[in-house]
């Protein structure tokens, strides 16, 4: 019977003779010290990062809330989030009138219509994010169909 109690899985440490040896790493050149190993930070470990060292003291530099903790003297305190100026700047921006595909384009969205499904009820109704339609680059040609002056 395979994989019964009396069988032995085999041992993935012990050198496989078929196997090719892996190549040692080389060490460094005299006088050289060897790089440490970078260290690979997960996502949330950058979010943490860059928000505890560059977005929490721009809010204290500004005056704003900073999240903080339930402590035994005072309550929990949800302060600005890392995300809350994007979602600013994304409502501002289309509530002026700009064209919801540019909106989308410099917030990154694989399509506008993410851009529309989230923000779609602050572009201005009587404008329909008209009043800054994305325009072609001006051309360099004359009427004519000749290349202009440079």
């Amino acid at each position: 019977m395979v994989g019964g109690p009396d069988e032995r899985l085999p041992d993935h440490d012990a050198p496989d003779p078929g196997r090719p040896r892996r190549a040692a790493v080389p060490e460094p050149a005299e006088g050289r010290r060897a790089r440490p190993p970078r260290a690979r930070l997960d996502v949330a470990g950058r979010t943490r990062a860059l928000y505890e060292n560059v977005f929490k003291p721009a809010l204290v530099a500004a005056g704003l809330p900073v999240s903080a903790s339930a402590t035994e003297d005072a309550l929990v305190v949800r302060g600005v989030r890392l995300h809350d100026p994007r979602h600013s700047f994304t409502v501002l921006s289309l509530s002026a009138g700009e064209h919801y595909m540019m909106v989308s384009k410099w917030l990154g969205h694989a399509n506008f219509t993410i851009t529309l499904n989230v923000y779609g009820n602050y572009i201005p109704k009587d404008e329909c994010g008209k009043a800054h339609p994305v325009t072609r680059p001006p051309s360099s040609r004359t009427p004519h169909g000749r290349p202009g002056p440079v």
